[in-house]
């Protein structure tokens, strides 16, 4: 773990987030995963462990899409 987080720490996972609305309209957003969150490196907000950070980004995701349907 300690090779791999020297070789990756400023990295990320990216998640690419596709849908479509019901009146047909179509939807992307793109969120990242940073991999100093895996390693507890991180700030607060989001917070600091990855087992808090899954339900931030989750909630992150759910925000952005329920703003995109309001539109």
């Amino acid at each position: 773990m300690t090779d791999i987080y020297e070789k990756d720490k400023n990295g990320f996972i990216e998640l690419e987030i596709s849908y479509t609305s019901s009146d047909n309209r179509k939807f992307s957003e793109n969120f990242k995963l940073p991999f100093k969150s895996l390693f507890d490196q991180n700030y607060s907000n989001p917070p600091e462990t990855y087992i808090g950070q899954i339900p931030y980004y989750l909630k992150e995701i759910n925000s952005t899409i329920k703003k995109s349907l309001e539109q």
